[in-house]
């Protein structure tokens, strides 16, 4: 990558967007789910700590697409904040938790997080946790709207950004719950496997669910990204799926945010503990 270029294309997104409220343009190293590093461009601004990302690959001419970046910078600047709910470990939070909006479920928490990216084109690869900031109460203060009406917000973007993955468990962890593999269960995420736990805070979600699999069933949270739904006439052990899943979460370094399993009656429509 040419730095004397790259350094040119920089003072002149500072020039053409002197309007907005741009500190610097960085180059930094982006990383893939597949692990592999490529260059990104990205605008610091003063007001969102989630700044806007223009991903490069190693044999890009900075000076061919100059046009091109700006013109992507120029759409993101005005581009609104886009809210998504998302279940996190209590611990993660409890020193600061007076520092963030949220809202108690069980010994989780609903935590809300932003983007400025735009949602609403091609998802790919690129949205990963990363791109997502969480909304602390000063930001929230920055962004002009209460607490209510940002768990509204998130409320709708998350079902409008990400769409309701849901199907049985054949493919997951086949190895770790081999001892059951005779039995179905199922999982549920969401189209971007990203925060898909989440999925679990919507009643509609939890209801369509029920009349997939029939019948009431339990809810093994397995952490962010997904959870794990046992029918209750199944022979898994919810509780012990519950341990064997935060087991794997530790062998591979991802964070377990329960130690409880939920229950969901499709009668009442009401999740409780198990």
């Amino acid at each position: 990558m040419d730095l004397e270029k790259v350094n040119i294309l920089r003072n002149r997104i500072i020039d053409e967007l002197k309007n907005y409220d741009i500190v610097d343009v960085i180059l930094f190293d982006a990383m893939r789910y597949s692990g592999i590093t490529r260059k990104g461009l990205a605008i610091k601004r003063t007001r969102y700590p989630v700044m806007p990302v223009f991903l490069l690959d190693d044999d890009d001419d900075i000076e061919d697409r100059a046009d091109e970046i700006i013109d992507y910078f120029k759409k993101m600047v005005n581009v609104n904040p886009r809210f998504i709910l998302a279940l996190e470990k209590r611990d993660k939070y409890e020193r600061l938790l007076e520092k963030y909006p949220h809202k108690e479920f069980y010994d989780m928490l609903i935590i809300v997080k932003y983007t400025l990216d735009d949602m609403d084109g091609d998802l790919s690869w690129r949205y990963d946790e990363s791109r997502f900031s969480d909304v602390t109460k000063d930001i929230l203060e920055g962004f002009g709207i209460s607490e209510d009406e940002l768990f509204k917000k998130a409320y709708e973007d998350t079902k409008d950004i990400f769409e309701l993955e849901f199907g049985e468990l054949e493919g997951y962890y086949n190895k770790e719950l081999a001892y059951c593999q005779n039995d179905k269960a199922f999982f549920v995420s969401n189209n971007l496997g990203l925060y898909g736990s989440s999925s679990i805070l919507f009643d509609d979600h939890l209801y369509k669910m029920y009349q997939h699999i029939g019948e009431n069933y339990y809810i093994v949270v397995c952490n962010q990204h997904v959870s794990i739904l046992v029918p209750e006439s199944s022979e898994y052990n919810p509780s012990y799926l519950l341990n064997s899943m935060n087991f794997i979460n530790d062998n591979y370094g991802i964070d377990s945010i329960t130690k409880e399993v939920l229950f969901y009656n499709g009668e009442t429509k009401k999740v409780k503990l198990f």
